[in-house]
Parts: structure tokens; C-alpha cells; sequence
């Protein structure tokens, strides 16, 4: 065998090139990646095809198009969006206004609430046979009340009954003091349980005889029927359920025509029994007239489910929620006569006299305050008739269980003489008829029954959520199971495709890693 030599020779002249070389990949950690792709894949696309909420399979559904699912996922966004905005509308509606006034579900008897206090206030505000001004003037300067009134009964013919039976005039008529004076009121209240401060000597007359088993808000007690609780209530309809009080005398030499415009005759109004008489409101009762008032009730109670309700979202007080200086009672009336007090004490430094019972220690506006008495009602009324102005200090929102009397009047012209001419009262037999003149009121209920009010939530918590999930439900087909099933996805099963199938198959599907 020839063995030959090959020689090779190197140009060592020439630059050595340098060759690019490729890192190499790493393997493992690709697939690793890869691996995490495809488990979640796969869990999304079976929580879409085992979830309750409308459309979601068609966008997990293998071999769907890629418009298909793109189209399912607008749809499904869109309808979710529209859903959420609605929502938002309903919780606004909660929040501001959870609290609805709707009728009761039955109605209310009218033994249940107390027959309205009647206050009646004469025209004639003094008797001039009897006013002597040297004592009148001293009398003042000592700062004793005045009370010019003429007596309501001084011919003695004057009757009142209660449910048909004759009551005592002189025990069941209080003093109550109005900015029309001093006036004469049935079945209210007496001032020693209305207010914290009263002079006792002059706020009433004698109420030992007056049994107080009633409460604002309790009302009367169920298992008592008697008749003598006060304040008095009635338990039929008519006038023989009601109040009459038959021969109100006025004299001619007791009208005076500059006063009053030359009104002549009685203001009546009607009012809860634990609050004062309100003379804005009231009725006029003519000379010579019987008039006749039919009571429709107007109560508005609350239900349980507000207690829990702060008083700005129910829109009242209960009781103890409201502490007012001078009364005893909360009512939403004597929370504004308190407040005006104190209003009009600060600005004239006085308080007008029917609030003298409130608090004694207090001056009380002469004659000269009267106008500036005047103008700080308006200003005060103007305030807090504002609910949005933020000058309202008091808050007087109304009575979680609040009561009012609507009442309907009618009127007839009474011919008391033929009555008197049958009946022939001696008290009458020196007197002159032209010179006198009578008056009757009858005040009755129009009903045995009548149906209240109630406030209610509008939207609670279970309506709001109700109303949420029905809004969920019909658009995209969400309820709760749908949130659990999204909680189980996120964690339990997860945990459990872990232990069964190990970390790199944590969807369940143990070909992956294959």
C-alpha cells in the first residue's frame, strides 16, 4: 500500500472570520410556559361550559370562531354595563328615599285615639261692667296675668255633655292661654304634664280628678275600657259620641266693633290634647248660630322596621329622640312653639305671654313688643318653612306617630228665643232678649272607623338586593350560585386538581403535560 503525504498549507495573511453562533434554546422553561397556557385555557374553557351565567359557554365552546366569540363577549359586556347602570339607579333611590307614606293595612277605631281638645275663644275680650283700669294698672305693675275674659257661664245656663251625659263646666273647662288670649279648652292636657316649667297657681284648674293612662306613642291600654281615662275618648259615632255644649252666652255690652274687625262670635280650634292651641287654625262659631263639626282623623303611625333608621332618613322623632327644654311631650308643634320662643326672645329680649307657662323666669313682651313680636314670626316661620335652608336650627321634623283632626263644618241660624220660650228659665226673666245672644257647637266623629297611615321602608335591604338580583338575573342569568361557582373556580377546585393531579395539571387534565 502507497502511502502518500498530503501537505497543507495555511495563508496565515488571511483574518480569521467569526462564525455567529445561536444560543441554545432552553427547553425546559418554554414548555413550562406552554404548559401554564394551556391549563388555563382549558379551566377557562370548562368554567364556561359548566357556569350558569348566559352566553359565557359559546365564548369557552372549542371550535368556535374567533368572530363568534368576539361577538358573545361585546354582547355579554354590553349587557352587564346597561345592567350595573340600573343598579346604580336603584341604590340611589334607597339611599334617598327609603321611606314611603302608604295607607294601612286595616282600619283604625276610633276608641283608639283621643277625641281632639276644643278651645274656644270669645270675640269680646272683656267685660266692661267689671274692668276697673287704676286695678288693672296696678295689677300690671305687680306683673300678674291678666284676665279680663268675661265668665263663660254667668247667667248659669250654659250645659256641656260628653257621650250624652252632662259634665261639669268648671272642671272640664281649662284656662289655656293663645295669642288670642285667654281662652277656654276641653280635653286637653293639663300643663303640669305638658311642660317642665309652669306656675301651677294659673296654668289650670283643678285635674285631680284626671286619670292619665294614655301615651303618644303607646296610645291607650288595650284592656281598658273605661270611659273616665283622660284625655277623653269616644266610642261611637254622632252626636251622641261627641261633644255638645248648648247656650254659649254673649252680651251686647261685651262686643266691642273695633275689635276684631267687628267679628263678633267664638274662634274655635281643634288640636291634639298635648299640644297648645294652634289659633291659625281654627273655625269661627257665629252669635246666634249652631254649628256643626264632623271629625275625620288623621293619624300616621310608623312600622318596626324603622327603628333602626336614624330620624333624617325615617323624616321624624320618636319620644326620647328628640329632648325639647320645656316640654315634656315631643310633638312636632311644640317643637316649633319652643323654637319661635327662643327666636323671638333673641331678638325682642322678651317672650309673648301664652308662652309664659313655659318659663316663668323670662319677661314677658308688653304691648310695645307686639310689633316686633310680629316680624320675628315671619322671619322665623320663613326660615323654618325652608327644609333646605341652612339657617333651620331646630329641626322640627314631625312625630313618628303623629295624629290631626280634619274637620267639616255646618252652620244654621239658631232661634234660641222660641226654645227659651218653652223652656222659660228663670234666669232670663229680667233680661232684656235684644241684649243677649247664645250660641251652640256640637263636635262629633263622621265615622266609627277610619283608615290611617303608615310609614314603611320604600326599598330595604331585601328589596334592594331583591331588586338587584332580578335585574342580574334577567339580563345575563347571574345569581348567587353564579358568584359561588366563580369563588369555587378561583379556589377549592383548584386546590383539589392540585393534590389529584399535581401542580403542572392544576386544570384537571392530566394530558397536558403529555
Amino acid at each position: 500500500m502507497d502511502k502518500r503525504i498530503v501537505s497543507i498549507k495555511l495563508n496565515t495573511t488571511t483574518e480569521p472570520k467569526l462564525i455567529k453562533v445561536a444560543p441554545i434554546p432552553k427547553k425546559g422553561l418554554a414548555v413550562e410556559k406552554n404548559v401554564r397556557f394551556k391549563n388555563l385555557r382549558l379551566y377557562l374553557a370548562e368554567y364556561c361550559d359548566a357556569t350558569t351565567i348566559h352566553g359565557m359557554k359559546y365564548i369557552g365552546e372549542r371550535g368556535r370562531h374567533l368572530l363568534e366569540r368576539l361577538a358573545w363577549t361585546i354582547t355579554l359586556a354590553f349587557l352587564f354595563t346597561f345592567c350595573l347602570l340600573l343598579i346604580r339607579q336603584a341604590y340611589i333611590k334607597w339611599e334617598s328615599s327609603p321611606v314611603i307614606v302608604t295607607f294601612a293595612t286595616k282600619e283604625t277605631s276610633i276608641s283608639k285615639i283621643p277625641f281632639p281638645a276644643v278651645t274656644l275663644c270669645p270675640e269680646a275680650k272683656f267685660d266692661p261692667e267689671i274692668f276697673n283700669f287704676t286695678r288693672t294698672f296696678k295689677r300690671k305693675q305687680r306683673g300678674e296675668m291678666l284676665t279680663m275674659l268675661p265668665n263663660f257661664d254667668p247667667l248659669g245656663i250654659t250645659s256641656i255633655k260628653w257621650l250624652g251625659d252632662e259634665i261639669d263646666l268648671g272642671k272640664d273647662l281649662m284656662l289655656s292661654y293663645t295669642p288670642d288670649g285667654v281662652c277656654y279648652t276641653f280635653n286637653m292636657m293639663p300643663y303640669e304634664e305638658m311642660v317642665r316649667y309652669n306656675d301651677s297657681s294659673n296654668a289650670t284648674l283643678d285635674s285631680g280628678n284626671k286619670t292619665n293612662k294614655w301615651s303618644l306613642q303607646d296610645g291607650y291600654p288595650s284592656d281598658d275600657s273605661t270611659t273616665d281615662i283622660y284625655p277623653r275618648r269616644s266610642f261611637i259615632p254622632g252626636f251622641d259620641g261627641g261633644l255638645v255644649i248648648r247656650s254659649i252666652f254673649t252680651n251686647n255690652s261685651h262686643i266691642d266693633y273695633l275689635c276684631e274687625e267687628s267679628l263678633r262670635g267664638f274662634k274655635v280650634a281643634l288640636h291634639h290634647p298635648c299640644e297648645f292651641p294652634n289659633m291659625d287654625k281654627h273655625f269661627r262659631l257665629p252669635l246666634d248660630q249652631a254649628v256643626l263639626v264632623a271629625i275625620k282623623p288623621s293619624m300616621i303611625t310608623v312600622s318596626s322596621e324603622l327603628l333602626n333608621y336614624s330620624p333624617s332618613v325615617r323624616k321624624c322623632y320618636f319620644p326620647h329622640e328628640k329632648y325639647l327644654a320645656n316640654y315634656k311631650l315631643y310633638t312636632q308643634q311644640n317643637c316649633l312653639d319652643e323654637c319661635f320662643a327662643n327666636y323671638t326672645f333673641h331678638h325682642c329680649d322678651c317672650i309673648p305671654f301664652y308662652f309664659s307657662v313655659l318659663n316663668e323666669s323670662l319677661s314677658v313682651c308688653g304691648p310695645g313688643s307686639n310689633e316686633c313680636v310680629k316680624k320675628s314670626k315671619l322671619k322665623y316661620m320663613k326660615i323654618e318653612g325652608n327644609s333646605e335652608s341652612d339657617n333651620q336650627q331646630c329641626g322640627c321634623l314631625p312625630s313618628c306617630t303623629s295624629l290631626s283632626y280634619e274637620v267639616e263644618t255646618s252652620q244654621s241660624e239658631w232661634r234660641w228665643e222660641k226654645s227659651f220660650e218653652a223652656l222659660d228659665p228663670p234666669q232670663l226673666s229680667h233680661l232684656n232678649p235684644k241684649e243677649m245672644h247664645f250660641s251652640k257647637l256640637k263636635i262629633y266623629y263622621k265615622e266609627l272607623q277610619f283608615l290611617s297611615c303608615e310609614r314603611n321602608e320604600r326599598y330595604g335591604m331585601i328589596d334592594f338586593f331583591s331588586n338587584m338580583g332580578g335585574l342580574l338575573g334577567l339580563f345575563i342569568g347571574f345569581s348567587v350560585t353564579s358568584a359561588i361557582e366563580i369563588l369555587y373556580f378561583c379556589t377549592l377546585r383548584i386546590i383539589c386538581n392540585i393534590k389529584k393531579y399535581g401542580k403542572k395539571s392544576w386544570s384537571g387534565k392530566p394530558n397536558v403535560v403529555k
